[in-house]
């Protein structure tokens, strides 16, 4: 995929995809225009800086501007529980691959290629690519199980919408493959050439990214719901646990995310995920360096 070339795009199809992954992400499907708005634009912030990034790899490998799979798995080195659930994602992308075998030819090897990559970096990352079919990943874990809770009120036919927007991935088929290149190319002013796999995780990379964002969101109001139930004890005391003022897991989440919410949720992330691996967080976030899903 070559980037940065002359194309034109519907912009409400970017919106239509954001709005069906945070509404798979939430099992909220009335989304508030402004908060998609804004996931939309941190995702382009977010992908504007991995491929800054990744750039950066290819420039030290000799190739400037021709970026690989690899590329973006060396960004991702020093998180291993990242790095494992993008292993999970490949290996289940061509088990699926392997039952339609015309399907995304162009993409098959991603995974036998990172992994022979990682084995050649060094031997922390070696138990990374030995590791990871067993990995139990808590955050993707707790992720389903809110989803599952959430999506127990649904009627039978918004049941049957939250699983088709969870089915939506810009990888997913070639028409939202395009849709992702050209809105890419929209928004980068450097010429850059991503080769198939390295497309491949950017793209899941997207998807992830938007996850984070809602997964933080919910922290946020969950914390916002606490605050304000121990605002109102009756004995002023800051002492959970009182029946009658504890809140539910699950309260107040049947309203979408606010643009407030989402906000705070990014400044979370951008603090608690930005601090692995990093030994000067506050520069890095003041320069905007920063990449949640990294």
């Amino acid at each position: 995929m070559q980037l940065n070339a002359k194309s034109a795009i519907d912009h409400r199809h970017v919106i239509n995809i954001v709005t069906d992954a945070t509404y798979a992400h939430s099992s909220l499907e009335k989304s508030i225009p402004e908060s998609v708005k804004l996931v939309e634009e941190i995702l382009m912030e977010q992908l504007k800086i991995i491929l800054r990034k990744a750039t950066e790899c290819a420039i030290c490998r000799g190739s400037p501007g021709n970026l690989v799979a690899e590329d973006f798995v060396f960004l991702m080195r020093r998180n291993h529980g990242k790095l494992r659930r993008l292993l999970q994602y490949l290996a289940a992308r061509e088990k699926v691959q392997a039952t339609v075998p015309e399907q995304d030819a162009e993409v098959r090897g991603v995974l036998s290629d990172v992994l022979q990559f990682l084995e050649n970096m060094e031997i922390s990352l070696y138990t990374v690519e030995k590791s990871y079919e067993d990995f139990v990943d808590e955050i993707k874990l707790e992720r389903e199980l809110r989803l599952e809770k959430l999506s127990r009120s649904l009627s039978s036919a918004d049941y049957v919408k939250f699983t088709r927007a969870r089915q939506v991935h810009f990888a997913r088929t070639k028409e939202l493959r395009k849709v992702f290149d050209t809105w890419l190319n929209e928004n980068l002013k450097v010429k850059v050439t991503l080769s198939a796999g390295a497309t491949l995780i950017l793209q899941y990379l997207a998807h992830e990214t938007i996850a984070l964002l809602m997964d933080y969101g919910f922290i946020v109001r969950r914390d916002q719901r606490a605050c304000l139930a121990l605002a109102f004890r009756p004995d002023g005391l800051l002492e959970p646990g009182i029946p009658g003022f504890e809140v539910p897991p699950c309260a107040g989440f049947k309203d979408p995310l606010t643009p407030v919410e989402i906000r705070e949720a990014f400044r979370r992330a951008t603090v608690l995920e930005g601090q692995v691996g990093s030994h000067n967080i506050h520069a890095r976030i003041s320069c905007g360096e920063v990449i949640i899903a990294v």
